[in-house]
């Protein structure tokens, strides 16, 4: 998908997140209501944008600290605008995240992480 915002840096090679990967579409409409009942809308926004929510039920250390610095490095704690490619469509998008990683370490060498994109 097209984006206004272009940007030099790209989602780590790292292995791929869990099933199910959902994605929501932000509510783009504007409805109400005329004085006879009857409903109408309108678009809000020129674009729909999606989000997801990525997690991995078991990463690796290597990945973890890969993502890691890509996240408090690499994009500013999270601030800058990547490029990603849907792991399963291959479809890409320049995302950024939307809010802190969760990661629990579960096993020695293994992570439970999950991350918040949106399109931008």
């Amino acid at each position: 998908m097209s984006s206004w915002v272009t940007t030099s840096l790209n989602w780590p090679a790292i292995k791929k997140p869990a099933f199910p990967l959902n994605s929501t579409r932000h509510d783009g409409a504007v409805r109400n209501t005329a004085d006879d009942g009857t409903p109408y809308g309108r678009n809000r926004f020129t674009r729909n944008l999606q989000a997801w929510p990525p997690q991995w039920a078991i990463m690796s250390d290597a990945d973890w600290a890969t993502l890691d610095n890509f996240y408090n490095v690499t994009t500013a704690g999270g601030t800058l605008p990547f490029n990603w490619t849907h792991p399963y469509t291959g479809v890409a998008y320049v995302v950024t995240f939307t809010g802190p990683m969760t990661e629990s370490t579960i096993l020695y060498n293994q992570h439970s992480v999950q991350v918040s994109l949106q399109e931008v």
